[in-house]
């Protein structure tokens, strides 16, 4: 009974320590994948923002005040569109921007959330996926004003 304890209990830390070691190297890999939105954002850089998303699938929902004043829901569904705005802004707000990664939630090693908090202008909602190759792509964003 004890040499099973004892081997139950080695299984248990092997498998927590490869998990653990496999987590932080994903969240590495979101957080690069989220600044790659950020910087590729501000310096309108579209190799960036294409590194970012998955622009062929991905979409984008903001909670915008109307003119009115009153909270309404926007949906851009191409994203490829949008990122093609962004690469051609003509004044962007550049590299040295604020903003910071919140909050970072991976589940099953292959779904994860970010909260991100952009200046101080938006919340950003991201949902990202592991792709075959062990790349991340945001899947969806979804922000707020300040």
């Amino acid at each position: 009974m004890k040499y099973l304890l004892t081997l139950f209990t080695a299984i248990t830390l092997l498998t927590s320590t490869s998990v653990f070691a496999q987590s932080a190297t994903d969240i590495a890999e979101i957080e690069k994948t989220v600044n790659h939105y950020f910087e590729g954002n501000g310096t309108a850089d579209r190799e960036l923002l294409s590194l970012a998303f998955a622009e062929d699938a991905a979409t984008m929902v903001g909670a915008t005040k109307n003119d009115a004043g009153q909270t309404e829901i926007k949906v851009w569904k191409n994203m490829s569109k949008v990122l093609d705005k962004w690469a051609n802004n003509e004044n962007p707000g550049g590299a040295n921007r604020d903003g910071e990664i919140l909050n970072v939630s991976v589940v099953d090693g292959r779904l994860a959330t970010v909260i991100f908090r952009y200046t101080d202008q938006f919340y950003d909602a991201f949902s990202l996926v592991e792709l075959d190759d062990g790349s991340w792509k945001i899947a969806s964003k979804t922000y707020i004003v300040q």
